[in-house]
């Protein structure tokens, strides 16, 4: 059941664990769905940090989807996982938009899940 449905605009958002909700649609549509998705996924920022916002020093907490998984290795292992489920459900000559920033260390791992050479991890722009 969506959390929002326009049905004018066919548009529906739901609210779901992304991994169980993402297998499901391509169990029902094996050769993909989506001509284009947007991802803007967790930066696993959310560890008890702090930063600096309106010149205070604020927690980093967003919230326990933001937490990192423990290691660099694990959070990498997560990314591989959603981004390849997200490649399943795009269509042939689908794309992917993923926000995110260089500190974040995406770059290379969306290159590999998305084409599944192991060179691509080269082009990882932070730090592994």
């Amino acid at each position: 059941m969506p959390a929002f449905c326009h049905e004018e605009l066919g548009v529906s958002l739901y609210q779901a664990d992304c991994v169980s909700f993402m297998e499901e649609i391509a169990r029902k549509h094996p050769s993909g769905l989506f001509d284009m998705i947007f991802a803007d996924p967790p930066y696993s920022l959310s560890n008890g940090g702090t930063t600096c916002h309106a010149g205070k020093r604020v927690k980093v907490d967003k919230g326990k989807w933001d937490q990192s998984r423990g290691s660099l290795e694990l959070n990498h292992q997560y990314n591989l996982l959603w981004l390849g489920l997200r490649q399943k459900l795009l269509k042939q000559n689908g794309t992917i938009w993923v926000s995110g920033t260089a500190s974040y260390n995406l770059f290379g791992w969306v290159c590999h899940a998305t084409t599944g050479n192991e060179d691509s991890k080269r082009y990882n722009l932070g730090k592994t």
